[in-house]
């Protein structure tokens, strides 16, 4: 009767983490983020793996290299300079979420005394670091009252950089250092805006008649990609002097944020809902209707994922992403080629995964 008993009870338990997975997809349970280092030879993914939770460091085959045990749940990772360290974005179990600074040995400080606001943005907006790795500027503020700031990772106050009406989101630092592009509500519809680094000279480059969001730049700092959401919805790109946006993917509903590769041939983007899959487009050829390279597919009736933060190499074109599928963590990698499409490939498995962390939450401040 123990026997069976023992027996019976680990059924019921392999039964309870099911659900469990299954209702914490369901919630809106983001899959674990993702990033490259800046020579390209290491992912970076944070997860509560074999080894505890934390910060996992992984070459291009997915060998593990490194763990940085971290007991916050990371909802985004940028390692912007070789040199420098790596910034993640952490929440608390009171909710509040705090920049952190971090290198391949461990846990350096926390780098945010201002807590960083959510909302609904996708991780790969939630802040940016400058090039040089210096500075990272993130949004910070509550309800309708939220401003973008600027923290400096040697050490030192932080600057308020936008103080207006509405809120001021989604930041994106130039690649030469010069501009940070955001969206804003201080014109009433939620907007594409530039500002100096320092938070001067703002201007609005896009202004139609449906929200634009999500704002992206090109390799050589003369063109933002965007998301448009209304009656016109769908991916486009502006000259970052301003004017009339082209479409990059048009049609239908359900697209998230755009990103340009850093070679400048591709934009990726999420669209779609039951299944969400990334999509990239030659950029040279889009006419709004294609081409379009799927590098995602949905393999389970089970699979609910976050896919909203592809990351592209910052030397070529491949893209990684981690989904979550029947509670399985997978790390994937995508070569982009203009003749073969995507060729995917998976780099990393790893089963009963506990993922990051809500995608948003009511406790976002």
């Amino acid at each position: 009767m123990a026997t069976r008993g023992g027996i019976m009870i680990k059924r019921f338990a392999a039964i309870l983490f099911a659900l469990s997975a299954q209702l914490a997809l369901a919630a809106g349970v983001s899959a674990p983020p993702t990033c490259w280092s800046a020579d390209g030879g290491k992912i970076v993914v944070a997860a509560e793996l074999a080894d505890g939770q934390g910060i996992y460091i992984l070459d291009p085959d997915g060998r593990k290299q490194e763990h940085i045990p971290f007991p916050h749940a990371v909802l985004a990772i940028k390692w912007r300079d070789r040199d420098e360290a790596m910034c993640l974005l952490a929440r608390q179990s009171d909710g509040r979420c705090y920049l952190w600074l971090a290198n391949q040995t461990g846990i350096i400080e926390r780098l945010s005394n201002r807590p960083v606001y959510i909302g609904d943005t996708p991780s790969a907006d939630l802040f940016d670091c400058s090039p040089d790795g210096r500075y990272v500027v993130f949004p910070s503020g509550s309800g309708s009252n939220v401003d973008l700031w600027r923290a400096d990772t040697g050490g030192g106050p932080e600057k308020q950089l936008t103080n207006s009406k509405g809120r001021d989101l989604g930041p994106s630092w130039s690649p030469n250092g010069r501009l940070i592009a955001f969206e804003s509500e201080r014109g009433g519809t939620r907007g594409i805006w530039v500002m100096s680094a320092d938070g001067g000279s703002v201007r609005r480059i896009v202004d139609g008649p449906d929200e634009e969001r999500h704002p992206t730049w090109s390799p050589k700092s003369d063109r933002l990609a965007y998301l448009v959401k209304g009656k016109t919805e769908g991916i486009y790109a502006s000259p970052a002097s301003g004017g009339k946006g082209k479409p990059i993917a048009i049609g239908g509903h359900g697209y998230l944020a755009p990103v340009w590769s850093n070679t400048g041939k591709w934009i990726a983007f999420v669209y779609g809902k039951s299944p969400t899959n990334i999509f990239c487009t030659p950029v040279d050829k889009a006419e709004g209707w294609g081409p379009y390279y799927q590098t995602t597919f949905d393999r389970s009736k089970h699979t609910q994922t976050d896919l909203r933060a592809p990351v592209w190499s910052p030397i070529c074109d491949q893209l990684v992403f981690t989904t979550l599928e029947d509670a399985k963590m997978t790390v994937r990698l995508a070569n982009m080629s203009e003749s073969y499409g995507a060729v995917c490939r998976d780099v990393y498995v790893a089963p009963g995964v506990r993922p990051a962390g809500k995608s948003s939450t009511a406790g976002d401040r």
